[in-house]
């Protein structure tokens, strides 16, 4: 079978203020064309949103106070505009102390295993970011901008990125596109470019009240579906199963070798037939019918499970936002498009798997 391969490896990163490969086209910049209306727009938006949000504040700091004590909050300083310090207000789901050294130069990893009893759920579920409603309703934030950063983390990556700066010329925001539309785990120098790009381009109301509102959806979804998978395992599991057949995996191996994938599940998947062992492709075909190829290297026997691990950063993009639905809004394939068309009530929704920031 014939794919519509792109080859990232042959396609560099493009330079600051281009996008990087498949990125999402966004219909809306953080410029706003007139302060005070813009201002007022995100005083009045963030007081719906947190009349409309009280009840998860109730329930949520209930859940915590019984769980974890009384440091029900978090308040960590970010840089704001013009580089303002302030402290951002999420819910507390780390150990504190931890989390400030594991990610003074870095974003915490799956594996770091430093939440508290619901702070995997409420990380995954984005619900930790509520509080930042009042960070909106203060002034220090925006509804829509690119995300806060740690002034250390902001010391790092300007030292990389020259143009990183130009994030401090609009105020952050509780929803930044990278966080919507990209991974935790996508590199820094990918997220720069698409913040570039929107930092330098004018607000759009509509288009942010629609991101808004597909983002709220999908949180809402995401919440339910995770507790749904908690108390019924097999649903995660009927999930993991379909991934390989939803996005039509396959791997090529040496000397263009192909070999079909029947099942994935995170950092293991199962071949048809045959193993691989070392540097492989891995395509990932995507609702439009175009093919994702992440370099991966794999690891297995013949008829046992394989081992893969990502091999550069576009890859392990891929895998997350496409494998994993890391994403708030994650991509959708196209059988599950066209098994909802069919049937809906068949339909198992898309869920995004548990990782941390």
């Amino acid at each position: 079978m014939k794919h519509d391969v792109q080859d990232t490896s042959a396609h560099p990163l493009p330079l600051a203020g281009q996008a990087p490969p498949q990125m999402l086209r966004c219909s809306s910049g953080f410029v706003p064309r007139n302060e005070s209306i813009h201002r007022a727009y995100n005083l009045i938006l963030g007081l719906i949103l947190l009349a409309l949000t009280l009840q998860f504040f109730v329930v949520i700091g209930l859940a915590l106070l019984l769980t974890q004590g009384p440091r029900i909050f978090y308040a960590g300083e970010r840089l704001g505009r013009g580089r303002k310090p302030f402290n951002i207000y999420k819910f507390r789901t780390l150990d504190t102390a931890k989390a400030a050294r594991l990610t003074r130069d870095r974003v915490l990893r799956a594996d770091d295993n430093i939440e508290t009893p619901l702070g995997k759920y409420l990380r995954a579920s984005r619900l930790d970011e509520l509080p930042q409603i009042f960070n909106i309703i203060k002034g220090d934030m925006n509804v829509i901008g690119p995300r806060p950063t740690r002034p250390a983390l902001a010391a790092l990556q300007e030292a990389e990125n020259p143009h990183y700066d130009v994030r401090f010329a609009v105020r952050p925001g509780l929803i930044g596109h990278t966080q919507a539309y990209m991974c935790h785990g996508s590199a820094k120098r990918l997220r720069s470019k698409l913040n570039y790009m929107l930092c330098r381009s004018h607000v759009s109301y509509a288009a942010e009240l629609g991101i808004v509102a597909r983002v709220g959806y999908e949180v809402l979804a995401k919440s339910a579906r995770l507790i749904l998978w908690r108390v019924f395992p097999a649903l995660e599991r009927r999930h993991n199963a379909a991934l390989a057949q939803d996005w039509a995996l396959e791997i090529v191996a040496d000397a263009g070798r192909r070999h079909d994938v029947v099942s994935f599940d995170g950092d293991r998947l199962q071949l048809a037939q045959g193993y691989v062992n070392g540097p492989a492709t891995l395509l990932i075909k995507t609702r439009s019918g175009g093919v994702r190829r992440a370099q991966v290297t794999l690891t297995g026997t013949e008829g046992k499970a394989h081992t893969l691990s990502p091999a550069n950063d576009v890859a392990r993009h891929y895998i997350t936002r496409y494998l994993l639905g890391d994403p708030v809004v994650p991509p959708r394939p196209a059988r599950r498009r066209a098994a909802s068309e069919q049937d809906a009530s068949l339909h198992v929704p898309f869920g995004v798997r548990r990782s941390a920031e």
